[in-house]
């Protein structure tokens, strides 16, 4: 019974998605203060403060705390970062059901849309505006993603400010 609970607590542990981050200086024009890496990537949004000025390692732990989550969520919203859980245990379940799904689509549809692609201008023209709609829903959708983000921390900076203030 102990074994198998080891065990599970291994499985847990490993596949739970857990991130590294990491306190450290920035680089250019950040290097006044300390930001915060998550898998050595740097994601200003955690520490940031008002006029993009980056805090002392105290504030930047108080701020990390803070943002954490939130920051985190918009950018998995956005496509920046991506769940360890699900790249473990989703992604390669529907890769196998894409695979399956898009030889089956290729063959009885695909070769058609292909043939059509290449000899009917028209039908070029359509899919090329589709797809340029397609790409500005997406930027649009992403663009908002980031004006939400940037006003979250505009947010949480007057909030800060404001408990700052109220201290005696």
């Amino acid at each position: 019974m102990r074994d198998k609970a080891l065990v599970m607590l291994v499985f847990i542990f490993f596949l739970s998605g857990c991130a590294t981050y990491r306190y450290q200086h920035g680089t250019a024009p950040f290097d006044k203060g300390y930001v915060v890496s998550r898998d050595d990537y740097t994601i200003l949004e955690y520490t940031v403060g008002k006029d993009s000025a980056v805090p002392d390692r105290a504030l930047a732990k108080e701020r990390f705390k803070r943002r954490k989550t939130i920051v985190e969520d918009y950018y998995k919203r956005i496509g920046y970062i991506d769940n360890n859980f699900k790249m473990a245990f989703w992604d390669p379940v529907r890769l196998f059901v894409k695979m399956i799904g898009g030889t089956i689509w290729f063959v009885h549809f695909g070769l058609l849309s292909d043939y059509r692609y290449h000899h009917d201008q028209k039908y070029k023209e359509k899919i090329g505006r589709l797809e340029a709609e397609k790409d500005a829903m997406e930027e649009k959708r992403i663009n908002g993603l980031k004006e939400s983000l940037a006003l979250y921390i505009q947010t949480d900076i007057k909030n800060e400010e404001l408990a700052k203030a109220a201290r005696p």
